[in-house]
């Protein structure tokens, strides 16, 4: 949604290791962005490639997790 031309902008709230928001903040700064602006072009890119942005895999130790869950 638009209003004049400008995005309208909103407030959501999160939960978050501080200690993940921390270290994100410090490199989101090196980089000239702030949380909310790193937060958006995250999810900007999610919805042009209609995938995440990266690769999502199991860690070696959940699949062995789950194989062990379903025996």
């Amino acid at each position: 949604m638009t209003d004049g031309g400008k995005a309208m902008k909103k407030q959501y709230k999160v939960h978050l290791d501080e200690g993940l928001k921390t270290e994100a903040d410090a490199l989101f700064e090196s980089m000239g962005l702030s949380f909310s602006t790193a937060v958006g072009l995250f999810l900007a890119a999610t919805i042009k490639k209609g995938e995440l942005p990266f690769k999502v895999a199991a860690t070696d130790a959940a699949r062995e997790r789950a194989a062990k869950a379903r025996l």
